[in-house]
C-alpha cells in the first residue's frame, strides 16, 4: 500500500500525522525504490555496501536499465574495484571483448596510474596494465589495438 497507493495513506494518515512528517516518508519511501531496485539487481550478484549503493544511486539516479546495459560504468564510482564487478558483468553476459568493458579497463587503469601521481605514462605500459587487470584475456597488443 506504501507505494502502490501513497494517496490512500496520506489520506489514512490524515489528522493523525502532521501533513509534513507524511511528506517525507512519502519522499523517503521514493527515493529508497530506487535502492530496492538496485540490491534486487545485485542480489546474489555482487556485494556492496550501503555506501556504494547510495553512491551508485546518487552517480546513475533510477537507472537501473542503463547499469544491466553497461555494468562496467561502476567503476566510475569511487571505491568500487575491478574484481566485483567483473564477476557482475560475467554474471549479466557480458562479453570479454565488449567494447564498453575495454573501455570501462582502460579507464579504471588510468585512474590507477593518476592516482599514483602520474601525469605521462608509456602507452605500452598502460596496455600491459589493462591487460593485467582484464585477467589477461586480452594481450597489451589488443589493447593498443582497440
Amino acid at each position: 500500500m506504501l507505494e502502490s497507493q501513497p494517496e490512500a495513506l496520506k489520506a489514512g494518515l490524515k489528522g493523525k500525522v502532521p501533513a509534513k512528517n507524511v511528506s517525507a516518508l512519502l519522499t523517503k519511501l521514493s527515493e529508497t525504490k530506487i535502492e530496492r531496485k538496485l540490491m534486487k539487481l545485485f542480489d546474489g550478484k555482487m556485494k556492496i555496501s550501503g555506501e556504494q549503493l547510495r553512491a551508485i544511486r546518487a552517480h546513475f539516479g533510477d537507472d537501473v536499465e542503463g547499469i544491466k546495459e553497461h555494468p562496467y560504468r561502476l567503476l566510475e564510482i569511487k571505491d568500487m574495484t575491478f574484481g566485483p564487478v567483473e564477476s557482475f558483468g560475467r554474471e549479466l553476459g557480458v562479453k570479454y571483448d565488449d567494447v564498453e568493458r575495454i573501455r570501462c579497463i582502460l579507464q579504471y587503469a588510468l585512474d590507477i596510474i593518476s592516482s599514483r601521481g602520474h601525469s605521462c605514462y608509456p602507452e605500452w605500459e598502460l596496455a600491459e596494465l589493462a591487460a593485467k587487470i582484464g585477467n589477461k584475456e586480452r594481450s597489451a597488443e589488443e589493447f593498443l589495438s582497440t
